[in-house]
């Protein structure tokens, strides 16, 4: 059964409480869109603000993201929050009338970046007809922001009476990038209140970050800490209110959960191992899948990485490091091993202690793999995070890219050539995607330590690119 079409992708579908409507998410496009398919016969352009195009997705000045809601019987769907501005995150409240949605509907928009929550009639009220370029597809009802603080609000999830909202909240007005925190938003005044203060780690995971779900007064949500994603329990009401207990920790990711009929479910995956879903119970696990297994079977697992600690330049404490060695020892160049050091992209992110195909196949191939969180990553702390601010910011300054967090690098290949003899410090790759290849350029052209002797003598080959007036770094 076909419930709609669209020209456009349809994404985040999420059912009504009752089952009788859907919401969705897709774009809508202007006018030009209809005088056919030939995009240089139609009238041009118009190009009025700086976010215009997206990574992926091309033109979307004239092709906002929207939020429509349809009815399960199929039908044609209602757009009830739209114009200009991209949405997402459509959540319905417990009693069907209303969504919380996440967009930027204020002025400069394009230019702030803050995500707000804002509330719209599920109904749509006039929204048939606005202009996907310029007016607002819920007509004369505009969307109420909720959301005011200035925080970065993410993820919204309606508490079971419909009083409050869950939000994944971060202070980015304040000094970008911030960790972002559970919080709790009040439905009638607006006012915010931020929970698990005390655990100094973001709690929007990347990826992996979902809405958090209610349970009995409380919220899971799930945290990066050091290169796992675990899961915990945040009281939402009473004198423990705003307390995290750990519910599932240790060298793994979750990468996904959720809850109903009193039983938590997680995938989770680990170093050896792709994601399976498991129950989980007091910390212990139960699998329920082995759908990765036949690969698993068919192809070798390999050796489990060795985690090394390795002190930072900062003296600020370790900066976790990586070492995945080939099953078969070196043969030529006198036994040893050629290296491939990896740097991940962000740089807010960080590697997880998560199966990683690439690693697996260049450890295959001969390499010994070595990769690391260095400064500027997340699964540390805030001020860890923000130490590679710009030195001319006002706020939080740091040393800027190519600076601590390429002395992290440095010393985390040092680290993994003095613990294994094997690995050839004259033959060395280093790789990155995104800033991972800004900091591939820093280390192997810009250093003049002799550490990036091996990797400068072939020379990166960058490429830049830009996704909405913004650098998405070299290669």
């Amino acid at each position: 059964m076909v419930v709609c079409e669209r020209p456009e992708g349809i994404s985040e579908p999420v059912w009504s409480p009752d089952g009788t409507r859907i919401a969705f998410v897709s774009r809508e496009r202007a006018a030009r869109w209809a005088t056919g398919d030939d995009d240089r016969a139609r009238e041009p352009r118009r190009i009025d603000r700086l976010f215009s195009r997206l990574d992926g997705e091309g033109w979307i000045i004239d092709r906002p993201s929207t939020v429509f809601v349809v009815d399960a019987g199929g039908g044609d769907p209602v757009a009830v929050a739209g114009g200009p501005y991209e949405h997402s995150s459509p959540a319905w409240s417990p009693d069907g009338r209303t969504l919380a949605v996440v967009a930027d509907r204020e002025p400069d928009w394009d230019l702030d970046e803050t995500a707000r929550i804002y509330l719209v009639d599920a109904a749509g009220g006039d929204a048939a007809g606005g202009d996907a370029a310029g007016g607002d597809a819920a007509g004369g009802r505009e969307p109420r922001l909720l959301t005011r603080s200035g925080r970065h609000h993410t993820h919204p999830s309606w508490a079971p009476d419909g009083t409050r909202l869950a939000t994944l909240a971060s202070d980015d007005h304040l000094a970008s990038p911030a960790h972002a925190s559970p919080a709790l938003v009040d439905v009638a005044t607006g006012r915010e209140d931020v929970l698990a203060t005390g655990i100094d780690r973001t709690w929007r995971p990347f990826p992996g970050a979902r809405a958090p779900i209610w349970d009995d007064g409380h919220l899971l949500v799930s945290c990066e800490d050091r290169g796992g994603v675990h899961l915990y329990r945040v009281a939402a009401d009473g004198p423990g209110a705003g307390t995290a207990e750990a519910l599932l920790t240790g060298a793994r990711a979750v990468a996904a959960y959720d809850r109903a009929g009193g039983s938590t479910v997680v995938l989770v995956t680990d170093h050896d191992h792709l994601g399976e879903l498991h129950v989980t119970d007091g910390g212990s696990l139960r699998r329920l899948t082995a759908l990765t297994e036949p690969f698993h079977d068919a192809v070798p697992r390999g050796r489990t990485p060795y985690r090394l600690a390795v002190p930072s330049p900062a003296g600020d404490g370790d900066i976790d490091t990586w070492v995945l060695l080939p099953d078969e020892p070196a043969t030529g160049a006198g036994g040893r091993l050629p290296v491939l050091l990896s740097i991940h992209g962000g740089p807010m992110t960080q590697y997880a202690d998560a199966w990683f195909d690439e690693f697996r196949l260049w450890a295959g191939a001969g390499y010994a793999v070595v990769w690391c969180n260095p400064h500027g990553s997340t699964g540390y702390t805030q001020d860890r995070v923000r130490a590679i601010r710009s030195p001319l910011a006002e706020t939080a300054p740091g040393t800027g890219w190519g600076g601590i967090d390429a002395d992290d690098v440095l010393a985390a290949l040092d680290g993994a050539l003095a613990e294994f003899d094997q690995l050839d410090r004259e033959r060395v790759g280093v790789l990155g995607g995104s800033y991972g290849g800004y900091l591939l350029t820093s280390v192997t052209c810009l250093s003049a330590s002799p550490r990036a002797d091996g990797a400068r003598r072939g020379g990166p080959v960058c490429r830049r690119g830009r996704r909405a007036g913004r650098s998405a770094g070299c290669r």
